[in-house]
């Protein structure tokens, strides 16, 4: 499924060039065994764009809003966008501008388990 998802990006950008100039990720946040909240897993997709997730990088410590809460039963996923877009303008008199967004989602209680890649 978050293969389609990314796929996806490419054509809701047309006529802009999401593969070369954008990149989307999917994080999952949740608890581990110990009681901690911690970045759970990562799928990077949709375009060859090279940026980090802000929210941190797999079992680590996430950044989360301020007030941002998860139950110890929920696993939150959080899905990044980075989009740079070059104006038609001449770069020395207008500069790239990049674009970030995030969304939230809280899925379902439980455990989402392990992403498996093929």
């Amino acid at each position: 499924d978050l293969d389609q998802i990314m796929a996806a990006a490419e054509h809701i950008m047309e006529p802009l060039d999401f593969s070369r100039t954008g990149v989307m990720m999917v994080t999952c946040v949740g608890y581990d065994s110990n009681g901690n909240l911690i970045v759970k897993w990562q799928y990077k997709g949709g375009g060859d764009l090279v940026r980090s997730s802000k929210i941190g990088a797999v079992n680590a410590t996430p950044v989360l809003p301020a007030g941002f809460t998860v139950d110890s039963r929920d696993n939150v996923l959080i899905a990044e966008t980075y989009y740079t877009f070059t104006p038609m303008v001449n770069e020395s008199i207008v500069d790239p501008i990049e674009f970030y967004r995030t969304a939230y989602y809280l899925p379902r209680m439980g455990e989402l388990g392990t992403l498996i890649v093929n």
